[in-house]
């Protein structure tokens, strides 16, 4: 999706009809600011558990669904490069879960 203009989008050449619906989001209840700097910090409890991957799934998935780009890195497709990282990113991410 582009990014507005600097200025902002412009504005409507033509309000909405007024029979067109237009969804309005709820309003929350929410706390003031005020009341939750105290706790800011606090410990919020336990993480959550680690989800295990389903099995047969695999890390590098995205780079079995997209066509090789054609990027060569000294000889090596980007993808040949990258395939490694996926594994390594999981790995460390299951360490840094259930290894705090």
């Amino acid at each position: 999706m582009p990014r507005p203009p600097a200025g902002g989008f412009p504005p409507r050449s033509e309000p909405l009809p007024a029979d067109e619906e237009v969804w309005i989001a709820p309003a929350v209840p929410v706390p003031d600011l005020a009341d939750c700097l105290d706790s800011f910090y606090d410990n919020p409890g336990s993480l959550p558990q680690a989800i295990p991957a389903q099995p047969g799934s695999h890390p590098d998935a995205v780079l079995l669904e997209l066509e090789d780009p054609p990027v060569d890195i000294r000889g090596h497709s980007l993808t040949e490069l990258l395939r490694p990282a996926y594994p390594a990113m999981t790995d460390a991410a299951r360490h840094r879960i259930t290894h705090p």
